[in-house]
């Protein structure tokens, strides 16, 4: 993975970064990406951390939880993360992280060092997935967007923020971003073909209204 991928999924998940959010991959999938990277880079692990716990809100249970079934990831990293951020809503991905055993790959050095050495001790999040690291450092809060700025060319957290963390949301940003009829809305997000098919008629009707 490039340096200028890794900077554009983690400006999709809302840090301060110079690239831009990647147009077609929803936060949750920007996760997924970076989920299969970041044990091979500190400092993207550090930001991704800062990044969720500023904006948790903005991520859809059930949606990482599709993504998850439907796109290659560390489940390891993902349940990890999601244990950080102390969130009930993504106790069922939680669980479903822990059934998956996956066999992460073994963590960069520098992730390990300071375990090593006796400077800190294990990071118990990862610990609890089997992946032993040390605890990381804080996020300077400066590389971290605040979410007016987030927002700004971010269809998928733009409507989250107008209609709740929902399938109403995505869907509605899937139609945007030119999706136009209900299978292939349902095909793209992996949610039930009945709730595509209402929320993508209601968005006609009052498109049409307008």
């Amino acid at each position: 993975m490039t340096l200028a991928t890794v900077d554009s999924l983690l400006k999709g998940l809302g840090c301060n970064m110079m690239a831009k959010s990647p147009k077609d991959l929803f936060p949750e999938e920007c996760l997924s990406e970076l989920s299969l990277y970041v044990l091979q880079d500190p400092k993207a692990l550090v930001l991704l951390v800062g990044a969720m716990m500023t904006h948790i809100q903005i991520l859809h249970p059930e949606f990482l939880l599709k993504t998850m079934k439907n796109r290659k990831c560390d489940s390891n990293v993902i349940g990890a993360l999601l244990l950080k951020m102390r969130d009930r809503r993504f106790g069922k991905v939680i669980d479903f992280c822990h059934q998956q055993n996956f066999k992460s790959e073994t963590p960069s050095k520098i992730l390990t060092l300071a375990l090593k050495i006796g400077q800190v001790g294990a990071d118990p999040e990862f610990g609890s997935f089997g992946i032993e690291i040390s605890q990381l450092d804080k996020v300077d809060q400066k590389k971290i967007a605040n979410v007016e700025h987030f927002l700004r060319g971010n269809l998928f957290v733009r409507n989250r923020l107008l209609f709740g963390c929902n399938w109403r949301a995505d869907i509605i940003s899937t139609i945007e971003l030119g999706v136009n009829n209900p299978t292939a809305v349902k095909n793209r997000l992996h949610c039930s073909y009945e709730t595509a098919h209402r929320v993508f008629n209601e968005y006609r009707l009052v498109a049409n209204a307008i």
